[in-house]
């Protein structure tokens, strides 16, 4: 098991069902402090579809997602305000 957070970045363009795919071979490659992380609008709804998939496809699984959201601002063209969802899955 792997102490490590990995965090993956969410775009307006990143595919609902790929991201999730994504969040599960994470976890199962032995990552389990996950983090996302969106800058947008478009960004943080790509990102609540995949969690919401990810949850599907854990629940298949007999596991259970359950998110931690915050923010964060980073110096980005200005200061942009970043959303985080720290995955809890057990």
């Amino acid at each position: 098991m792997n102490e490590e957070l990995k965090v993956l970045r969410i775009s307006g363009k990143s595919p609902t069902k790929e991201t999730a795919g994504s969040i599960v071979k994470t976890y199962d490659s032995g990552f389990k402090n996950i983090e996302l992380r969106a800058i947008g609008a478009s960004s943080v709804s790509q990102m609540a579809k995949s969690i919401a998939t990810a949850s599907s496809i854990f629940a298949s699984k007999g596991l259970s997602l359950t998110t931690r959201l915050g923010y964060d601002k980073v110096a980005l063209d200005g200061d942009k305000t970043v959303i985080i969802a720290r995955l809890i899955i057990q």
